[in-house]
């Protein structure tokens, strides 16, 4: 049982009430789309969503990034691999100042 089946929700309400909290719009799930929220902030356009692969489901924040000046990042998740490529200085790591995101993300 989810936490949305406690409260009488279904997920596309409470995207909806979201939406509506942020000021952006709510597009209902469709034959090949599935249920987002847009929402502007000063010059970005940001979309939450869900999408499925295979038995599994995700939420996921989209935000189309252009940079004139050619910079590039990549989002990892800390593990053996990324503490080891940090260790020999091929992996570099940028903090964003939130504690639980900088130990378990690497930028």
């Amino acid at each position: 049982m989810s936490w949305c089946d406690l409260v009488g929700l279904g997920y596309e309400d409470i995207w909806r009430q979201f939406a509506e909290q942020v000021d952006g719009t709510f597009t209902e799930s469709g034959w090949t789309t599935h249920s987002r929220v847009d929402a502007r902030w000063r010059e970005w356009t940001m979309t939450l969503g869900r999408f499925h692969q295979g038995k599994l489901q995700y939420t996921r924040l989209r935000t189309p990034f252009l940079a004139s000046d050619g910079f590039r990042f990549r989002l990892y998740r800390e593990g053996f691999f990324t503490r080891v490529g940090k260790k020999l200085r091929i992996v570099q790591d940028m903090e964003v100042g939130h504690e639980r995101f900088d130990s378990d993300w690497v930028i």
